[in-house]
Formats: C-alpha cells, structure tokens, sequence
C-alpha cells in the first residue's frame, strides 16, 4: 500500500459518480459508506491478497449520532492504512481518502476516534468478495447516489 495506491483507488470511488456531480460528493455518497468501504476492499484484495482488510464501525460519528464505516488496510510491514472512501459525507474539503498510518489496529482505531469522535470497534475483515457481492454493492450505490440526485 502506498499513496499511488490510494489515488488510484480514489479515483475508482470517484468514478462511481456522474461527472457533473463531483462538486456534491458527500451528499451523493452519504448512504453508501457500508457498499462503498466492501468494494473498495475487494479491490485492494483483488491487488494484494496478502493485505488484511477490516471494515471499521464508528458510532455519533461527528456527534450527527450516525454510523459510518471505514476501513484499516494491514500491510505485510504491519502498518495500518486508514481509508474512508466517503471522507466527503463528514469532511467536504478533504483532498484524500486516506486518513492516516498507524503501527497497530489499535492505533488506527485511536486515529478513527481523533478524526470523527464517536465510539469505534472493528466490524468485520472482509475476504474475497465475489462477483455477485460486488454487483449487489455497485447497484445499491448507484441507486443510492440516482436517489440523490433526484
């Protein structure tokens, strides 16, 4: 994992939007963090199937009493890579998906607790998702994100 990496997949997320909504990535998003955070981790198991992926649940996130989930992607060298491919939904201005590096799961989830507030746990590590799942989360998310739109 590395900062091309997390572009790359950035703008793979960011493709799931119709180009003259970019400018409103938070709203259009906002009901898809659960789909999102799976299929961004089936790509990156899909390019590393040595990397662990864990899907991070936060609770009050940003005290809207929302749930929000994330992910921690553990490296062979055991850092933690803190994405949130809806960053956008809390933090409209941020530049990037990736929220930190940590040395532990622990420490990604302080990172998590320090960005958003909340209460956090680890939710699940996702596996190889197949090619049904994958289809399932893109249609909620594009339904989600035209139900927006609308």
């Amino acid at each position: 994992m590395n900062n091309e990496i997390v572009e790359t997949i950035q703008k793979r997320v960011l493709q799931l939007l119709p180009t003259i909504e970019h400018n409103r990535k938070g709203a259009l998003l906002a009901d898809s963090c659960s789909e999102v955070s799976r299929l961004v981790a089936s790509w990156i198991n899909e390019m590393d199937e040595s990397i662990q992926t864990i899907i991070l649940k936060g609770d009050n996130v940003c005290h809207t009493q929302k749930s929000h989930d994330i992910l921690a992607i553990g490296t062979k060298d055991t850092q933690f890579y803190l994405l949130d491919p809806t960053v956008w939904q809390f933090f409209p201005d941020d530049d990037s998906i990736l929220i930190g590096v940590a040395d532990s799961l622990e420490e990604a989830i302080k990172l998590s607790v320090e960005k958003y507030g909340g209460e956090w746990k680890i939710s699940e590590e996702v596996a190889n998702a197949t090619e049904q799942e994958k289809a399932d989360w893109l249609r909620i998310i594009k339904t989600n994100i035209n139900d927006s739109i609308i």
